[in-house]
């Protein structure tokens, strides 16, 4: 976690932004960091606060892959960065992964 929260500040600290939580979960998959559900959930919030969240499927590949699986928080989270019924298949597909 300790990590995690360290190259986050790095990467946000960058000159340029990254352009999506795509490119930043690849970013942590290449320097070998797992991201905490917690980590997970405010990037979801950031980066749709910006208009950078644009498909979940990408941040569900990740969780998979590390083992984390989707709370409540994080579920809302989502809903609000697609917008309330702007892409309920992509709610759906975070709702069913945590089943």
């Amino acid at each position: 976690r300790r990590a995690a929260n360290l190259l986050l500040r790095k990467k946000f600290a960058q000159s340029e932004p990254l352009d999506s939580v795509h490119s930043l979960i690849r970013s942590m998959k290449a320097e070998g960091v797992t991201m905490s559900l917690r980590t997970l959930t405010i990037l979801v919030e950031k980066y749709s606060d910006e208009g950078l969240f644009y498909n979940i499927d990408h941040v569900l590949k990740y969780m998979e892959d590390v083992g984390v699986q989707p709370d409540a928080e994080f579920i809302h989270a989502t809903v609000r960065a697609y917008g309330v019924g702007a892409n309920p298949a992509g709610v759906e597909r975070v709702v069913e992964f945590g089943k």
